[in-house]
């Protein structure tokens, strides 16, 4: 049910499919796949699975909207009251009470949209619109771990996506190999105006703490860096070479890593550059590759950069 559909540049997360029918297979075959390991009950698996699907067919379908018959749908207000309409007739039908579903709908997709204009990780996006959308279905009498998780569905298949979509995410195949690219902008790292705060101390500490995931030695440019970022489960060794990024003038502004051919993701590319954006620096990253597992690379690229970045930050 946890799984995320992100849509591409001029098109869905699989090009040539339409991004409501993706976020509804990708859920019910999540959810199906993860309520038949927990259970090992198929029917109740079929089930979970369908309801995942229409939830979040739905959830996409509406977070889509723009203007309908006068009404502007993109305003938060009004988006998540059609979160709280349909989602409530969805819980109503699968037995639930309207009432909690609509509590759970509407206000998990008003925090969506809070995360969203308050540049919220991933992480704490999720967290708060969970949160919410338990204490609202319990509050009218509902159950709370289903509000809870139809909360995570509509920020993945609504708010999550739709952001996706505006970056440019986008990926050819979820977990087979593909062409699939990402980029992503790190919170503030410091205010230029801040004392000590420069474009070459952030670099300085990005080459320090901030190169990749598991980092143990620091970078230096012009000498050999190839380093283990170890990515979970049964990969073996995920090794990757690290240059400097050098703008115009010579001076070094980030550094790029390459993939190796041991590397999970092989092959794929990782620029992590120090730019100055309304008076404070940022680490931006572009991203590419033609590996496997384009999908969970390209979702959980906060999850997995959110980390290396506060590392970063903490240096000042």
């Amino acid at each position: 049910m946890l799984s995320a559909a992100l849509a591409g540049q001029g098109g869905p997360f699989y090009p040539g499919t339409d991004p409501g029918v993706w976020a509804a297979a990708s859920a019910a075959k999540t959810a199906t796949t993860v309520t038949l390991l927990q259970s090992g009950d198929v029917n109740v698996s079929v089930e979970a699975g369908a309801w995942a699907g229409l939830t979040a067919g739905v959830a996409n379908g509406v977070g889509g909207l723009k203007t309908v018959a006068g009404i502007n749908f993109e305003h938060w207000a009004v988006k998540a009251a059609a979160h709280g309409i349909t989602q409530g007739i969805i819980s109503d039908l699968r037995g639930d009470k309207f009432a909690a579903g609509f509590a759970s709908g509407l206000i998990s997709s008003a925090t969506g949209s809070y995360a969203q204009a308050n540049t919220l990780s991933y992480e704490q996006g999720i967290a708060l619109t969970m949160v919410s959308g338990y204490l609202s279905a319990e509050a009218t009498g509902g159950d709370g771990v289903q509000g809870a998780l139809n909360a995570a569905i509509v920020f993945l298949y609504n708010h999550h996506l739709h952001e996706s979509a505006q970056k440019g995410d986008w990926t050819e195949n979820w977990f087979g190999k593909g062409n699939h690219k990402y980029d992503r902008l790190s919170p503030a790292v410091c205010a230029a105006s801040q004392s000590g705060c420069t474009q070459q101390s952030v670099v300085n500490a990005l080459n320090t703490n901030g190169v990749h995931p598991n980092q143990s030695n620091a970078f230096v440019p012009g000498e050999e860096y190839i380093a283990d970022v170890n990515i979970p489960g049964p990969f073996g060794k995920d090794h990757i070479r690290t240059t400097a990024v050098y703008n115009s003038d010579g001076v070094q502004t980030g550094i790029r890593n390459e993939t190796m051919m041991d590397h999970a993701l092989h092959p794929g590319v990782v620029e992590r550059t120090v730019i100055l954006q309304n008076g404070s620096y940022h680490i931006q990253i572009q991203s590419g590759g033609y590996g496997y597992m384009g999908g969970p690379n390209v979702w959980l690229d906060d999850m997995v950069w959110g980390p290396v970045d506060q590392a970063v930050i903490d240096k000042f």
